[in-house]
């Protein structure tokens, strides 16, 4: 909907842009969560790849520690950012919606 809009300038696709977000959004993120449960779920259950390693941070200079993220960890943390950042998009457009509306109103006036 955005390209079409900064393309053509047409009302059809400036009314599309600051409101088809509203229904759009939502079904967006609760998607993405069900991808992100749906693949916690597989490396639990059916794979039994709990603890396969992305990347592993060690620095024996420091105190000897030991940091790795597994690809179960990352999912999860990705879960549960999901929404955080979907809330934060979402009243990102919010403020675009109203903006773009103010200006309407102050060139019909």
């Amino acid at each position: 909907i955005r390209y079409p809009f900064y393309m053509y300038k047409a009302p059809l696709f400036e009314w599309l842009r600051y409101n088809a977000f509203i229904v759009l959004y939502p079904i967006g993120f609760v998607a993405e969560m069900r991808c992100w449960y749906g693949l916690i779920q597989l490396l639990v259950a059916d794979w039994n790849l709990y603890e396969p390693i992305l990347f592993k941070l060690s620095a024996s200079s420091v105190g000897g520690f030991e940091f790795d993220i597994s690809l179960h960890k990352w999912s999860t943390f990705m879960f549960y950012l999901t929404p955080i950042v979907g809330a934060y998009l979402y009243w990102s457009m919010l403020l675009q919606r109203s903006k773009n509306k103010k200006k309407k109103s102050i060139k019909t006036d």
